[in-house]
């Protein structure tokens, strides 16, 4: 079942002014997704966009990025900011994407996790598009009971909309077929990171 979106559409225009986050904890998450020149990244609840620029600077000219997101004024904003030729955008719910299976070598899902109808279904989707030996991140840039306290708050489409603790995402990636290689659930910062089986190096250049 789509959920409503107009939580996110309402907000959208001033979104990153409203909701700023510090360079180097983003610059943090990057380093989590292991890009490199030549690989294709998923970024899953692309919001504003707010991760293009720095997936950008590590894939070189022959990467691409994908942001799909379910809000319709997201999208507006993220297109509206972002217009290199390597970024294309997608309206999808992460459990229904368009895409073909093994299409993409990362799928980022910085600051969405909460936000997903069906988590199970959602990753389950993420390991089929994905690549062997592609990784999967889930990533947060602040603790888990600071964004838990902060839907609790900021109304009632998303007051309900709770980060779960780090190793019951692992356990979700385990049962969809991804390998955990990094679970932290710390104060101030939240990073899962699944790898779909396979023998993808990654520091090999693609295309």
């Amino acid at each position: 079942m789509r959920r409503d979106n107009s939580f996110f559409d309402d907000r959208a225009k001033t979104w990153e002014e409203d909701n700023p986050v510090p360079q180097h904890k983003l610059q943090r998450i990057i380093s989590a997704c292991r890009l490199g020149p030549g690989l294709a990244v998923l970024d899953v609840g692309t919001g504003t966009g707010r991760l293009i620029p720095l997936i950008l600077r590590h894939i070189g000219e022959a990467g691409e990025v994908c942001g799909v997101d379910p809000s319709t004024g997201m999208l507006e904003q993220a297109k509206s900011r972002h217009r290199d030729p390597r970024v294309r955008f997608i309206r999808a719910e992460a459990e229904d994407l368009p895409l073909a299976d093994e299409s993409y070598d990362r799928a980022i899902c910085y600051s969405v996790y909460p936000h997903f109808s069906d988590e199970s279904a959602a990753l389950c989707q993420l390991w089929h598009v994905l690549r062997p030996g592609g990784l999967l991140i889930v990533a947060h840039s602040e603790g888990r009971d600071t964004i838990n306290c902060t839907h609790r708050h900021a109304g009632r489409e998303v007051a309900k909309d709770r980060l779960p603790p780090a190793a019951e995402v692992g356990d979700r990636m385990r049962r969809c077929g991804l390998t955990v290689e990094a679970a932290r659930d710390d104060a101030d910062f939240y990073l899962v990171v699944g790898r779909k089986p396979g023998a993808q190096d990654d520091t090999r250049a693609r295309g």
